[in-house]
């Protein structure tokens, strides 16, 4: 992908390669709203059961994935508009990495007490 004053350029491994004109995109408003806080949200943290995501339409349908402290995958799904629960209740309590994917990539810690 390659972003210049007039065209964003994307290319696939599939289906080739496309220039589309930056004016013809309709980005009002979103040079504000692109920040962390605006972006996502997790509560409560520490937590004992589950944690809450509230999320920017932005990231809705982006995936997410819980690691433990050992670096390994022990949930996943994707979130959802608005808000997104985790159950976190089955897991150990310890420290885990919670990390949001997609274009806009978030990584988050979360305490599991």
């Amino acid at each position: 992908m390659e972003l210049n004053d007039h065209y964003i350029i994307a290319a696939t491994n599939t289906a080739g390669v496309f220039r589309y004109p930056i004016a013809s995109l309709n980005l009002s408003g979103v040079g504000s709203d692109l920040n962390e806080e605006n972006l996502i949200s997790i509560f409560p943290n520490p937590t004992t059961n589950e944690i809450h995501i509230k999320t920017n339409n932005i990231l809705s349908g982006s995936d997410y994935t819980v690691f433990d402290g050992a670096g390994k995958a022990v949930l996943s799904g994707i979130l959802h508009a608005d808000d997104t629960v985790i159950e976190l209740g089955h897991l150990p309590n310890g420290v885990y990495s919670l990390n949001v994917g997609g274009y806009l990539k978030h990584s988050f810690k979360v305490i599991k007490e």
